[in-house]
C-alpha cells in the first residue's frame, strides 16, 4: 500500500505527537507498505527552524528508510494569538500551493492526515482529489475547542472560519480515527457518523519509557534523596495548568520530605519560576528539558507522577500521552483533572483523581498519597504498568492502524 503522511507536525520536533507519526511510518514501512511523508520544516515547539535546517521551497531527506518532504511556513511559538494563527494558515496554504508540486509523480492509496490543526483539512481533501487517494484523519486535539480554551477566542474570525469549516472538513474523510472515547459524542453532535469513527491511541514507546530504578547520584544532583517526589515532566504552557500544582505543594510545606519535581519548559516556565521564587516556596525543584531517551531517569526518580490540564470541558473529554506514558514507567499517577483520563485512572486502579484548578483537592490527594503505604503504592504501579501493557503499547496501535488502512484503501 502507497500510504502519505500529512502532518504540520514531525520528527525530529521534540514532542510525543512527531515522534510517534516517525514511529508510526517506521513500522508500517517494515510491514512492507511505502510511506512519503509531507510535512514542515522542523520549528516546534521552539518556533524557530531547527539546526542544519533552513528555509527552502522543497527540502528531501531519507531518516531510517522514510522519505521526508519538507515544505515552509510561518514559524512560530510565541504568545501572540495571530503569529501563532499565521503559522497554522501558512502550513495550509503551503501544502495548498507547494504540496502537489512536491509530491507530484507520486501516487498514493491513501493519506494519513494528523489533526490538529483543523487548517491542514483542506489542503488534504485538495491533494487527496489529485492524487486520488482516501483521506484517513487522526485527531487528537477538537478545533475550535481547544483554541478557545487555550484563551484564543478573541480571534473571533479565525474561530469562525474553523466553526465554519468544521463540517466540511469531516465530510471529507473516509475515516476519523481519534485517540480518546472522549471524542465521539462531539464529532456526533457536529453531525458525524458513529460508523465513520474509530479509535487509535496515543501510545508510549516501551523504548523510551520503562520501569526505571532509583538513581542515587541523580537524585543526589537535585537533593531528592529520601524525599517522597511528585515529578511532572512535560510542556508548561497555559493548559497545563502548573501553577495549580505549585500552589498546592506550597500549602504542603509542613511535610518536610515532600518535592514537587517539574521537568521540562515551555510558554509559562518564567512565570512559574516567578511564583516559586516571590513566594519563596522551597520544595519545588524545576529541572531543565531533558532528552527523551533519559526521561525514564528522571520519572524513576519519582514516587508519584502526576499530570493536570485546566478546567475546561474539551479537556475533560482528552486522553493525555502523558498519562500512558506515566503507566508504562509503572508509577502510581496522581490526575489532578476528571474526565476521561481520571476515570482511566479510577477504573485500573493506577493511581489518585483531583479536581482540575482546584488547588484544595489537589494538596489533599499529595497529601493522601504521602501518607500511603509502601504496598499501596507499588500495588498502584503494577495496575497502571499491565494497563499499559494490555492496550497502550506501540505494537497494539500500529496493527490496528494497519488493519484500518487495509479495509480503506
Amino acid at each position: 500500500m502507497k500510504i502519505l503522511f500529512f502532518t504540520q507536525y514531525f520528527y525530529p520536533e521534540e514532542r510525543t505527537a512527531p515522534t510517534n507519526l516517525f514511529n508510526m511510518a517506521k513500522d508500517l514501512n517494515k510491514k512492507g507498505h511505502s510511506v512519503t511523508v509531507l510535512t514542515s520544516i522542523p520549528n516546534h515547539p521552539f518556533g524557530k527552524f531547527y539546526k542544519d535546517y533552513k528555509f527552502k521551497i522543497i527540502q528531501k531527506e531519507i531518516i531510517e528508510g522514510i522519505e521526508i518532504i519538507r515544505i515552509p511556513l510561518y514559524p512560530d511559538h510565541s504568545m501572540s494569538i495571530f503569529k501563532r494563527m499565521l503559522m497554522y494558515i501558512s502550513f495550509a496554504i503551503s501544502s495548498l500551493v507547494i504540496g502537489p508540486l512536491a509530491l507530484r509523480n507520486k501516487n498514493f492509496d491513501l493519506i494519513f492526515t494528523y489533526l490538529p490543526p483543523l487548517t491542514v483539512g483542506v489542503p488534504a481533501r485538495f491533494l487527496g482529489f489529485i492524487k486520488k487517494a482516501r483521506i484517513i484523519y487522526w485527531m487528537t486535539d477538537l478545533w475550535p475547542e481547544n483554541l478557545i480554551a487555550t484563551g484564543k477566542s478573541n480571534v473571533r474570525f479565525f474561530v469562525y472560519l474553523i466553526s465554519r469549516l468544521e463540517k466540511s472538513i469531516y465530510g471529507w474523510g473516509d475515516k476519523i480515527l481519534v485517540n480518546t472515547t472522549g471524542f465521539i459524542s462531539n464529532l456526533r453532535d457536529k453531525g458525524v457518523s458513529e460508523r465513520k469513527i474509530d479509535i487509535i491511541s496515543d501510545y508510549a514507546d516501551q523504548k523510551l519509557f520503562f520501569p526505571s530504578p532509583y538513581d542515587e547520584e541523580l537524585g543526589r544532583k537535585y537533593n531528592l534523596n529520601k524525599k517522597f517526589n511528585f515529578i511532572y515532566a512535560g510542556n508548561m504552557g497555559k493548559v497545563q495548568g502548573v501553577h495549580f500544582l505549585i500552589r498546592a505543594a506550597e500549602e504542603l510545606q509542613n511535610l518536610q520530605n515532600l518535592r514537587l519535581v517539574l521537568i521540562g519548559d515551555g510558554t509559562e516556565l518564567s512565570d512559574l519560576k516567578r511564583i516559586v521564587k516571590r513566594n519563596k516556596i522551597k520544595n519545588v525543584i524545576f529541572i531543565p528539558k531533558v532528552p527523551m531517551e533519559r526521561v525514564h531517569k528522571y520519572l524513576g526518580l519519582s514516587d508519584v507522577l502526576i499530570l493536570h490540564l485546566i478546567d475546561d470541558a474539551v479537556f475533560r473529554m482528552q486522553m493525555p500521552s502523558k498519562l500512558i506514558a506515566y503507566m508504562a514507567s509503572s508509577k502510581p499517577i496522581l490526575c489532578a483533572f476528571e474526565g476521561v483520563a481520571g476515570k482511566l485512572v479510577n477504573n485500573v486502579g493506577c493511581g489518585l483523581v483531583s479536581e482540575a484548578s482546584n488547588i484544595k483537592s489537589i494538596k489533599k490527594q499529595m497529601e493522601k498519597f504521602y501518607k500511603m503505604d509502601k504496598a499501596s503504592l507499588r500495588k498502584m504501579s503494577q495496575l497502571g504498568r499491565a494497563e499499559f501493557l494490555k492496550n497502550f503499547t506501540r505494537e497494539i496501535q500500529i496493527n490496528k492502524l494497519e488493519n484500518i488502512f487495509l479495509n480503506h484503501s
